[in-house]
């Protein structure tokens, strides 16, 4: 029996993970930014689009840029939409691609591993679904432990059911390092709140550092304790200059 190879059809295009990186961002800001418009999303008033689509690139590229007040500009819808583009953003784009393949059952081709392989960071093939797995266990551990300590001192003050979104919207957002809060001042009002500043503290930096900065400490210092293997072995680079870089800001922020 022959096997025939079967054609690639002529309308599918051939694209690299670079390209389809760009376009899956692209995608998303362009939806978050219609959803955004919706007269649903906004709290009083009509927006420009302007400001809905820098919103929206914004929050998937994380940087923490905004030209209006979330907590005063959005509704609660659009502030659910916005927190979703925080963490579609935090997550990336190929993390959440591996997890829809998974959920749906579809195996993995060798061009999509190549892509995840790219914007993950990774240096080989193997056990890229696990690690998209293990970060994806990472972030939402990090982010409840996060909101129900900010909960905790937000929920006397604002009550049950706003003082719970509070908790969960900037635990998302420091933890992603996107910089939106719903206060109109950001994080000025909080000076005095030293249990609040810690928490976000902690996010910052853990989210700062990555999976894959955590995951390599937890194993030195678990191999540490339990005296199996070498007493020390240098830190990949890919850990090492983070540590390093965080180390040097905190020294010249302390002096």
């Amino acid at each position: 029996m022959t096997l025939v190879a079967r054609a690639k059809p002529p309308w599918r295009p051939s694209l690299n993970a670079f390209q389809i990186v760009l376009i899956a961002f692209t995608t998303f800001v362009m939806i978050g930014a219609a959803l955004l418009s919706l007269p649903a999303a906004h709290a009083s008033g009509p927006h420009r689009f302007v400001d809905d689509l820098f919103t929206a690139a914004s929050a998937v590229c994380v940087t923490g840029l905004a030209t209006i007040d979330p907590g005063s500009s959005y509704s609660p819808l659009g502030q659910v939409i916005l927190l979703l583009l925080v963490q579609i953003g935090g997550l990336g784009y190929m993390t959440l691609f591996t997890l829809g393949t998974l959920f749906v059952g579809r195996r993995l081709s060798m061009r999509d591993r190549i892509a995840i392989q790219v914007t993950a960071d990774q240096h080989g093939l193997g056990g890229l679904v696990k690690f998209v797995r293990r970060i994806l266990i990472f972030t939402v551990i990090a982010e409840l432990l996060g909101a129900i300590g900010l909960a905790a001192c937000w929920i006397p003050a604002h009550g049950m059911a706003y003082g719970s979104w509070l908790a969960l919207f900037h635990s998302v957002s420091a933890f992603n390092n996107a910089g939106y809060s719903l206060f109109p001042t950001g994080a000025v009002g909080l000076q005095a709140h030293a249990p609040i500043l810690l928490i976000l503290s902690l996010l910052i930096i853990l989210g700062s550092l990555g999976f894959n900065v955590i995951h390599e400490l937890s194993c030195r210092i678990s191999r540490r304790l339990s005296e199996v293997g070498p007493t020390w072995t240098p830190l990949s680079i890919h850990s090492a200059l983070p540590i390093a870089v965080f180390g040097k800001c905190h020294w010249l922020a302390a002096r």
